[in-house]
């Protein structure tokens, strides 16, 4: 008899932990494929946490687990400051997306330890989804034929999905060198070789940062460990050229971009037809090396347009620009003049490109990378020459990082409140009369985000309510030393714990790492040690 309660016993803990790990596998797969799947995976997770039980020993867990205390004080912080806010209603919206941050490390916490193999089984699932969710992404852009390659990012923002690109590449070098049959090995690396040329592709340029930032650290880092001198000088050098390399070739985009060789005493007066050129020469008005509106014949242009596309010239394209000025930058960024020879030159697919509301050639790159720092050239020069923002990612956060920090200063000890950082980001750019103050954005910048909303002395619990655990479980992990220093830097460019597929992206590898890993052996420690 005590046998078969032994058994029953037995039984009922296997069925638990095996839909504890099902919960967590289901999460892994969601963070970067669908905040469906995270939302299920939470639920079912806290549901069989709850069903299982063994309330004293999950009671002596949590008391006895001073990090998990240190670090639960970050949602404690966002309770206590409800009270400085007047949008109660959006404060608890607030929490409730940043709900992970509570639920994931109490579960894991409470709960019997991973082990190294179980750890590497939710890494394989996270980079699956992640290449499912490229590969729907890229198959969707191919066959619908979109003009924006962010447009890929078809089930979480495309921020997040490059920062999760990014992760999914070291991950991938790790289970690589892992890996215990040159096959695997093989195949791991090439998932991570396909990774880098897949943000290269997309254009997803802050994954690309970071991406380059941490192999250069991890390379300095791991030559400086070696005593081999000739491998260590063979680092230092493929770094110093790598660097260099990528440094020159966008140095020189630069200079090509923003050099013109144009002349108004020599430049042509008539075109071909005989029709007057007019010739407008102006800083802003420089791209791809021309000034846009040179060689100018409107009159060509809108005879030889409406012959060639079913949009009238004097109507707007697929963004809402203009056909006209959509028309010009685009022959001008493919050196044509305006006028119906440079329309002629055109292809089919330069139609269809400035139909979708494309305004210069090099956006549709097949490196959208190419495409992206074309872009990042034109809305620079076009914000620092007439201090336009609309559509512009990179100078709008200009904007909104210095709204934000006059914010914390008019807020420097109590902060705004929990919630309430949207509402007084966007007062402060009416103030302004900022090009953008109905746009209704947060900081884009989580470190400013929380400054906002909590002060100097709530900002820095919750600095401490991250940093602590970590300094005292201290996790020797590639992995987590990795996932922690794309987190941090990631949140200098994006408000990374307000959305939820940014919580549970943090959320979960946190506390995977910090609460639930058993400490590896000798052999299974990461590339570094």
């Amino acid at each position: 008899m005590i046998s078969d309660l032994q058994n029953k016993i037995s039984s009922r803990v296997q069925v638990h932990r095996m839909c504890y790990l099902f919960a967590l596998s289901i999460i892994a797969a969601g963070i970067p494929f669908s905040r469906f799947l995270m939302s299920l995976g939470g639920v079912l997770l806290v549901a069989n946490w709850v069903l299982e039980g063994q309330w004293r020993q999950k009671r002596e867990a949590l008391l006895h687990n001073k990090p998990l205390q240190i670090f639960l004080l970050l949602m404690v912080v966002h309770v206590v400051f409800l009270v400085f806010t007047p949008h109660f209603k959006e404060g608890i919206k607030d929490i409730w997306i940043k709900i992970p941050l509570f639920y994931l490390p109490v579960v894991l916490a409470a709960s019997s330890s991973l082990t190294s193999k179980e750890v590497d089984g939710l890494l394989k699932i996270y980079v699956i989804a992640t290449l499912v969710s490229i590969f729907c992404g890229w198959t969707a852009y191919i066959t619908q034929h979109w003009a924006e390659k962010r447009l890929m990012a078809l089930y979480i923002s495309y921020a997040r999905l490059e920062i999760n690109i990014c992760f999914a590449f070291f991950v991938s070098l790790y289970l690589a060198y892992n890996a215990k049959h040159t096959c695997q090995k093989i195949v791991y690396g090439l998932l991570s070789a396909g990774m880098i040329l897949f943000l290269a592709y997309s254009g997803f340029l802050t994954g690309l940062i970071l991406l380059i930032i941490i192999l250069v650290v991890l390379s300095l880092i791991y030559a400086g460990g070696s005593s081999n001198k000739i491998f260590k000088a063979a680092i230092y050098t493929s770094v110093i050229l790598l660097v260099s390399g990528i440094g020159m070739y966008f140095a020189v985009i630069t200079y090509q971009y923003f050099t013109s060789s144009f002349n108004a005493e020599t430049a042509e007066v008539y075109t071909a037809d005989g029709h007057r050129y007019t010739h407008r020469v102006r800083p802003q008005e420089l791209e791809n090396g021309s000034y846009i509106y040179t060689y100018v014949c409107e009159e060509e242009l809108e005879q030889a347009w409406n012959k060639r596309s079913h949009i009238n010239y004097k109507d707007t394209v697929a963004n809402g620009f203009s056909v006209p000025s959509t028309l010009i930058r685009y022959l001008n960024s493919k050196h044509l003049k305006k006028d119906r020879l440079g329309v002629e030159a055109l292809t089919e697919q330069d139609i269809r490109n400035i139909e979708n509301g494309t305004a210069n050639y090099y956006y549709q790159h097949s490196w959208g990378l190419v495409g992206r720092y074309y872009s990042v050239l034109w809305e620079m020069n076009d914000y620092y020459h007439t201090g336009y923002l609309a559509g512009y990612s990179l100078s709008q956060r200009f904007e909104l990082w210095n709204a934000s920090w006059r914010v914390v200063q008019q807020h420097p000890l109590s902060g705004v409140g929990t919630g309430n950082t949207r509402y007084a980001l966007s007062q402060e750019l009416i103030k302004n009369n900022s090009p953008i103050k109905y746009s209704n954005m947060k900081s884009h910048n989580e470190y400013l985000s929380m400054l906002m909303a909590f002060g100097v002395v709530g900002f820095m619990i919750c600095l401490i309510a991250v940093f602590y655990p970590v300094i005292a479980k201290r996790p020797r992990s590639f992995v987590f030393t990795v996932f922690m220093i794309i987190m941090l830097l990631s949140m200098l460019t994006e408000d990374s714990l307000d959305q939820q597929d940014g919580a549970t992206l943090f959320a979960f590898f946190y506390a995977l790492y910090v609460f639930a890993a058993a400490p590896r052996h000798k052999q299974d420690k990461c590339l570094l040690t």
